[in-house]
């Protein structure tokens, strides 16, 4: 095998100019895709299943109408009922109409238009536009009920207090108070001679409807990733709560979850100079601990070549995108990509290290590290293609971006780096300037290319592709072949000349970093016995942890806890509370003209108040708004409903169970015509609901049999604990018992975006669970086939499955959960931790060979494996641990469990590893 990669080493000298050649080209030829490519299209984060299927049946059957963005006011003081909150809340208002009838509000790219929604409003009984909240009420009674023109702008706070207590003394307005902060309250007190009922409250919720087809249409789920039209809304959600928050005298607003996309996207601009750093870092520390301006320019700029060979082989292959295909799987290819150059590079400057000429160090080092590269490359494609058994396209194109990732980086990084470097140090005579040059000197160059070739990454990853291929040129042009002609055949060629070009000789030299490493592994050896039981007993207590981790999503766990984003959902917890939540859909499928799957619906809602986790009002009663059931009700209740309706159909609707629901099947149907080309009359004069509503909730098919569709919309609390979610999801299943069990609903159940979540959040644990016993047994058999042994095999994978178990045991004592990024981290753990471990015990069994003393071969491989492996992890954790400095709670969190990590796989290698190898029968020195 020796003879082998010694003859692949020769090659790659021999043949520099065509290597060379050959990845110049190739570059070229994979940033032409990045250039001329404008989107690529986004992996869906969604597995399949019933929850996902119901969803996306609702999204086709009900485009919704309208696009109503919530938002959350909260007084300065103790009170927003007063009259000066009131007027400014009221002022507001109206300029936002203003400003929409003028065709002001329209989002960038769409036509100058009003997008206000104009709807009939029940409890004020009047048309309206876009928007209306207790402030405008009050302004209208107070208009009403005085003979000298009294409205909010000179009323008193008293005059408001009387009028409150009117409106809310009228039942029909309790939909008005539940707009109120929970904490909201009423005392009585005599104001003008009258006893009334006092309220105060410290915030109030409203929404504005504007029309979604305006917009665009699509549906109104809150998530990342719907495009320039989610973007669009977004932009809209935002002018619109900046109008009414004007100069926010008296109030502060915040929306709800208004602005997901565009909350992201700021985020990670922020963000993404963290992870500038982090590439900085991790470039700059591993060049520094090689003591080689060259080492750090050519790891600078492989990491930028392989970043326009992962983007352009991914494009060209057709692989989707997403936040953690375009940023994670980047980010984590500067850990790995940086310790395939440094194993490489420091096992070249080992062997020059002790005397062996430039060329000849570069074939017995890149002879002897090459088996280990290879296989560290094919364990990790194999540990990051155990994805590929998701069930979520997004893990699944993870998976493949990564194994493109790794394999780019083997050839980059760990094979045209070393030889490039050879290049410029034999056969140009620049060893000097690489290792002798001051350490000044060579800290402000290294400190230049990181700081340009780490830019230009972050540029090419996240900003602007044509920008980062643009500076990653400039930095080969500017930092390597500039300095190189310089050096050659410039002005500065005499100081830094070599005697001898082409048999240049670096004296031995042992560096404190080599010695501690040597010592290390020894020291392990030695006291193996405890070595081997503490860390038993450390991953026995890290399994148990870590099968108590739960999946978990909090929007704190992505976003800011600072931002508004994350701020609004925190004031509606604190002032909503029990009362209103996340939506749930109920969704229901079969013959809904048959009175029997009427009265299973009007059955199941009659118990919904059962269930805990569902919102109720102040009442205790269990709000759905407009559905099936209410609209059908007011066709037996209204008169002029029943009348307009017989007098067009010549049907006359009876209830003689009095159940609210027509008596025939025939009558149903009719109904449902009347209603979808007529709407629901509520006078002469005013449509109660329009058309385009009634096909909001009703989907009715007149060929077709069971195939009609509605649904009912449900509030629930507390959905920022998974926990919560799971329990609410059980409890309303036990409800819908009464649907199932009706024999006209072929199909019912429970979605919406709690649930949708749910089911993510459980295909990426049952991803975790099952691609890491996957990884690990593949690369057993690799191991075993490669290393023709079933005794190093093993012991080469147990590190790596006692850092997964130490991180997720860690990570419960800290109080992460598993999220779609965390759980990820595992596939990133068994890849870093493999290589640390093949690098170390192939290295083992080469000085073992060689020597009949098991310290001498330990003392061996820490001196030069060690030493590169503390280079490749000391750099990756410095710029990990920067990251977790990111205000973006995503890429904190993922900066510093990789991290973490990192030293773990070092700890696993360094010391466990030597403990487990000292157990091995020693072979005879050949």
């Amino acid at each position: 095998m020796s003879t082998v990669t010694n003859h692949i080493a020769s090659l790659l000298d021999q043949r520099s100019n065509l290597v060379i050649l050959t990845v110049v080209l190739c570059t070229g030829l994979f940033a032409l895709p990045i250039l001329t490519t404008e989107s690529i299209e986004q992996a869906s984060p969604e597995p399949s299943g019933t929850v996902f299927d119901q969803l996306a049946d609702l999204n086709e059957r009900f485009p919704p109408v309208i696009h109503a963005p919530a938002y959350i006011i909260e007084s300065h003081g103790d009170d927003l009922l007063t009259a000066p909150a009131l007027l400014e809340l009221l002022q507001n208002s109206d300029n936002l109409q203003r400003t929409d009838s003028k065709g002001q509000l329209a989002p960038d790219g769409l036509p100058k238009q009003s997008y206000l929604y104009q709807y009939y409003n029940q409890s004020s009984g009047q048309k309206e536009t876009g928007i209306v909240t207790i402030a405008n009420l009050v302004d209208r009674m107070l208009r009403a009920n005085s003979q000298e023109q009294t409205n909010l702008g000179n009323a008193s706070n008293d005059q408001v207090k009387m009028v409150l207590h009117q409106l809310f003394s009228d039942s029909s307005n309790n939909p008005i108070l539940e707009t109120l902060s929970s904490n909201a309250s009423s005392e009585r007190k005599v104001i003008g001679g009258q006893e009334i009922d006092y309220w105060t409250t410290t915030a109030l919720v409203f929404t504005v409807l504007t029309d979604n087809n305006k917009l665009g249409g699509g549906p109104l789920m809150v998530n990342i990733g719907g495009g320039e039209r989610a973007i669009n809304k977004e932009h809209l959600n935002r002018t619109i709560g900046d109008i009414i928050a004007g100069d926010e005298t008296h109030y502060s607003l915040w929306g709800i979850a208004i602005d997901p996309n565009l909350e992201s996207i700021e985020q990670g601009e922020i963000a993404g100079v963290f992870i500038m750093f982090t590439i900085i870092a991790a470039v700059l520390v591993v060049g520094l601990i090689l003591r080689s301006y060259w080492a750090t320019a050519l790891i600078g700029i492989g990491l930028g070549i392989l970043m326009i060979w992962l983007k352009g082989i991914s494009i060209l292959l057709g692989i989707k995108g997403g936040l953690v295909i375009d940023l994670i799987v980047p980010i984590s290819m500067v850990a790995l990509g940086v310790d395939f150059a440094a194993h490489a590079i420091r096992r070249y400057q080992d062997e020059t290290r002790v005397g062996n000429p430039l060329k000849k160090a570069f074939q017995i080092g890149m002879g002897g590290v090459f088996i280990a590269l290879l296989l560290a490359m094919l364990t990790d494609s194999i540990a990051f293609l155990s994805a590929v058994s998701s069930e979520i396209e997004a893990v699944v194109h993870f998976g493949i971006s990564a194994t493109i990732a790794i394999v780019s980086s083997f050839l980059i990084l760990g094979l045209v780096v070393p030889t490039v470097l050879l290049r410029l140090e034999n056969h140009m005579g620049l060893i000097a300037f690489g290792r002798r040059s001051t350490l000044l000197g060579r800290t402000i160059g290294s400190l230049l290319v990181a700081i340009t070739s780490g830019t230009g990454v972050i540029l090419l990853v996240a900003v602007n592709k044509p920008a980062g291929v643009a500076i990653i040129g400039a930095v080969i042009l500017i930092f390597l072949l500039l300095p190189a002609i310089l050096l050659t055949k410039g002005p500065l060629v005499n100081r830094f000349s070599e005697t001898s070009n082409k048999d240049s000789k670096l004296k031995e030299q042992r560096d404190l970093l080599s010695t501690l490493m040597a010592y290390i592994l020894v020291t392990a050896a030695r006291f193996r016995y405890p070595v081997v039981f503490i860390a038993m007993i450390l991953t026995i207590g890290s399994v148990v942890f870590a099968l108590r981790l739960d999946p978990t999503f909090d929007t704190k766990d992505f976003f800011d806890a600072k931002s508004d984003f994350v701020v609004g959902l925190d004031k509606i917890d604190e002032h909503v509370g029990p009362r209103g939540g996340e939506p749930a859909l109920i969704y229901i499928k079969g013959d809904l003209s048959s009175p029997e799957t009427l009265q299973a619906i009007q059955t199941f809602i009659d118990s919904l108040p059962e269930s805990d986790y569902v919102a109720k009002n102040r009442e205790g009663n269990v709000d759905l708004g407009v559905t099936l059931i209410s609209t059908l009700e007011h066709f037996i209740t209204n008169p002029f409903t029943r009348a307009s309706f017989q007098q067009e159909t010549g049907i006359t609707i009876t209830d003689k169970d009095s159940d609210q629901i027509p008596d025939t099947t025939e009558q149903i149907k009719s109904v449902f015509t009347y209603m979808l080309t007529r709407g629901v009359p509520l006078n002469a004069t005013t449509l109660l609901l329009e058309p385009e509503t009634v096909r909001g909730f009703l989907y009715y098919d007149r060929t077709t049999a069971n195939n009609d569709v509605t649904y009912l919309q449900i509030g629930l609390p507390g959905t920022r604990e998974q926990k919560r979610v799971r329990q609410a999801g059980n409890s309303l299943r036990n409800l819908t018992t009464v649907l199932d069990e009706s024999p006209s609903i072929i199909s019912s159940g429970v979605t919406g975006s709690p649930f949708t979540r749910e089911g993510q959040l459980d295909a990426t644990t049952t991803t975790l669970w099952r691609s890491l016993p996957i990884a690990a047994i593949a690369t057993v058999l690799l191991l075993l086939f490669a290393m023709r042994s079933v005794t190093y095999a093993f012991l080469t994978v147990v590190p790596v499955l006692l850092v997964v178990a130490w991180l997720y045991g860690l990570m419960y004592l800290l109080g992460f959960g598993l999220n779609f990024v965390t759980a990820l981290i595992g596939s990133v753990s068994v890849g870093i931790g493999i290589d640390y471990s093949i690098h170390m015990t192939q290295r083992f069994r080469e000085e073992a060979s060689k020597t009949d003393s098991k310290d001498k071969a330990f003392r061996k491989t820490g001196q030069g494996t060690g030493s590169a492996l503390i280079a490749s992890g000391v750099s990756s954790i410095v710029g990990f641990t920067i990251m977790g400095f990111a205000p973006m709670p995503l890429f904190a969190t993922y900066g510093i469990l990789t991290a973490t990590m990192i030293f773990l796989a070092m700890v696993a290698s360094l010391i466990v590893l030597p403990a487990l190898l000292s157990f091995t029968s020693f072979p005879h020195k050949q």
